[in-house]
């Protein structure tokens, strides 16, 4: 609206040119007329030019100065206020006027001082206030609108945080396990270097905990770092084939921190072990990314209460407007992430 009020001020000379033109329009029509009935006298005829010509001039400065007031000191004044501004200033020059017209009067200036001249002013003073009246409404009401989508832009990022910050203690505590499985093993050295992966997956963590939307790119990075301490963790068993070109990477964003619970629920609810190897077929399918794993299930019916899939649903409702898809069938389990062009 800022931007409205800005072009009607580069354009004002204008607008107040056709303006005075227009509440002037009786002056001009009776110009020639009244030449006639001068006799074409060149003293008179000079006066009364002179007299158009000013008058003109004052209603235009006029007009331009009290538009200039009423989109700018005046701009949101009640329409009250800003109509008796703009009243008492017409009168003043109102006042002018027929001063002025009355010493030129002699010498042939025409004017009907009474109910014409009365008009004209008075129109000037209406269209002043109409105008900023006006351009103060539609700014009420934009920043009534603007400040709606701030409400909601600020409500989302505090449901988006909200979710975002269940990631880290769920991710953690199924971390923790593995570590307590290898230090059961006594396994020293695959416990320091699960740990070592694990401290740069949670860095990756901590630093786009706070962002709404990610290149496809670094997600995928982190998935190659996640991969490792997947790797340690399940002894070769668990694999990621990522089929995507540099450019598909490049191109799209996600929200972030979205693989991790789509991995997070393969390992969760299928067995993987020497005779159950996983393998994660990740790719670009239209305009999202597609997920696909065989089922593996379970012996034991894992403890889970689906709040990794039911975050990153909410999370991508929120950011994409679109939800997730899944597609399972007696053999694999499919996750269709909906992404977005840069």
């Amino acid at each position: 609206m800022e931007a409205i009020v800005k072009f009607i001020n580069r354009k004002l000379t204008l607008v107040t040119f056709i303006g005075t033109l227009c509440i002037l329009y009786p002056n001009f029509i009776c110009f020639w007329g009244r030449i006639a009935q001068l006799d074409y006298d060149a003293m008179k005829v000079g006066f009364l030019t002179a007299y158009t010509l000013i008058k003109f001039g004052i209603i235009w400065i006029l007009l331009s100065s009290l538009m200039k007031y009423n989109l700018g000191t005046a701009l949101m004044w009640p329409i009250k206020k800003r109509f008796g501004y703009n009243a008492l200033i017409t009168l003043v020059v109102y006042v002018v006027n027929v001063l002025l017209f009355f010493a030129m009067k002699p010498h042939g200036a025409f004017e009907d001082s009474g109910s014409v001249l009365v008009l004209q002013y008075l129109m000037a003073c209406f269209i002043s206030t109409l105008v900023g009246h006006i351009v103060m409404m539609y700014m009420e009401e934009y920043n009534k609108e603007l400040e709606i989508e701030q409400l909601k832009s600020q409500s989302i990022q505090s449901q988006y945080n909200a979710l975002s910050n269940q990631i880290n203690p769920h991710f953690f505590f199924n971390s923790l396990n593995g570590i307590s499985s290898l230090v059961r093993k006594h396994n020293d050295d695959k416990t320091l270097e699960y740990i070592g992966h694990l401290s740069d997956t949670f860095r990756y963590i901590l630093k786009s905990g706070e962002k709404n939307l990610v290149p496809l790119s670094d997600e995928l990075n982190f998935l190659n770092a996640l991969s490792k301490v997947i790797e340690t963790r399940y002894g070769g068993n668990l694999r990621i084939n990522i089929n995507i070109n540099d450019n598909d990477r490049e191109q799209w964003q996600m929200p972030s921190l979205a693989l991790l619970p789509l991995i997070d629920n393969v390992m969760v609810h299928n067995q993987i072990d020497d005779q159950n190897e996983m393998v994660v077929d990740i790719n670009i399918d239209d305009d999202s990314l597609k997920v696909t794993n065989p089922i593996h299930p379970r012996a034991v019916k894992p403890d889970s209460n689906g709040t990794g899939l039911a975050n990153l649903s909410n999370r991508t409702k929120l950011l994409t407007g679109k939800d997730i898809t899944i597609e399972q069938n007696n053999d694999t389990f499919t996750i269709h992430l909906p992404l977005i062009k840069k």
